[in-house]
């Protein structure tokens, strides 16, 4: 075990699997308290993160479980008596660490997949209630989330129902020995790099999505970099995607780990999974939380964002600001505090008064 990286090991494993469900319940719940403190209610994108959220703890509970049994966090041990003929013996063990390690290891990839979806819908759906407020306006704007959200979706689904039938519709065959693995399910650790890849492609592409629009502002550059530090808050988590991928790049190249220690590629490849959805949920949070943070740097963000997204109305009377996004297409703001929110059919000003009264026309 001397030779384990730490990702492997019980304690870490351990230790993610407890603080990642702490972690996220509580920015959850931050969450949910900004939207009362706020007096609105709780849309899709919220619905979305508490699904989310409950797929984590799950998949934390089961690392839990895989751990406390020794089938993840320990390498795979030796057989009793003779091990079996061949340069990797590990291929053909068949014991009942092994048999924990696959059922863990099945059990979490049905978890984190639809919980990694979700996140990402969860923010894009953020992004189409900013950059969209009515269903006629900022054409391009709404069919590029919109792509990007049909993209998720068909990426999710597949994912999903590949790891679902993996080996066909012979489901205990992902649960026996290194060799029959191989021979009955193909190349799993290909799988698992080819779904760390795609998971990196979509994380930048909704990091990168509402970058373009808000760059092309005729505005100063320093209120480009505050306003798009606000959306790009989602970077945390493709760092974490990132990072994933690499370590399970190293674990494609080396097969099943040295002497066949399948024990231990399964752990690292867990640990992995564990610590990017778990960061995920975390980041696809932060933009909502950050009206809670006062005195942090967010009183220039919002003033940015003000200044950047306010006209007058052309109504014949001044009912609120609206936040023009695209040549021709505009929608109502709402302000509530330092929070932004841009909706078609609800403005004014709530910090406990009344909206001032419009001029009166000459």
């Amino acid at each position: 075990m001397s030779g384990s990286m730490f990702y492997e090991k019980a304690g870490h494993n351990l230790a993610a699997a407890i603080a990642l469900p702490i972690l996220d319940a509580g920015v959850v719940a931050l969450r949910v308290y900004t939207r009362r403190k706020q007096r609105l209610p709780l849309q899709v994108d919220d619905w979305l993160i508490f699904v989310a959220l409950i797929l984590v703890i799950g998949a934390c509970a089961a690392s839990i479980v895989g751990v406390s049994l020794h089938g993840l966090g320990y390498p795979t041990p030796e057989p009793k008596g003779p091990p079996p003929a061949g340069n990797r013996p590990g291929l053909l063990l068949t014991l009942p660490e092994i048999v924990i390690a696959t059922k863990i290891e099945y059990a979490l990839q049905i978890l984190t997949i639809p919980a990694l979806g979700l996140v990402k819908l969860s923010v894009l759906f953020f992004f189409h209630r900013i950059f969209c407020p009515q269903k006629t306006a900022n054409t391009k704007s709404r069919y590029a989330i919109l792509f990007m959200m049909a993209l998720v979706i068909l990426w999710m689904v597949g994912y999903w129902m590949s790891a679902i039938f993996i080996c066909g519709n012979d489901f205990g065959a992902f649960f026996g020995n290194t060799k029959g693995l191989k021979e009955k399910c193909g190349d799993v650790l290909l799988w698992l790099y080819t779904l760390a890849i795609t998971d990196l492609v979509t994380d930048l592409g909704v990091l990168v999505l509402p970058l373009p629009l808000l760059w092309k502002l005729q505005i100063a550059m320093r209120k480009k970099i505050a306003i798009s530090v606000v959306f790009a808050l989602g970077s945390v988590a493709t760092i974490a995607s990132a990072v994933r991928l690499i370590n399970i790049s190293k674990y494609y190249r080396a097969g099943f780990g040295p002497q066949g220690n399948l024990n231990s590629t399964i752990t690292g490849v867990i640990y992995w999974t564990l610590i990017e959805v778990g960061i995920g949920l975390f980041a696809a949070c932060l933009p909502t939380i950050r009206f809670l943070f006062k005195g942090m740097g967010l009183n220039s963000t919002v003033k940015s964002l003000r200044q950047t997204f306010s006209v007058t109305s052309t109504s014949g009377e001044r009912r609120g600001r609206i936040g023009t996004l695209e040549s021709g297409t505009v929608g109502k703001a709402e302000w509530k505090g330092e929070e932004v929110r841009l909706e078609s059919m609800r403005v004014g000003v709530f910090r406990g008064e009344e909206p001032a009264s419009p001029p009166q026309k000459g």
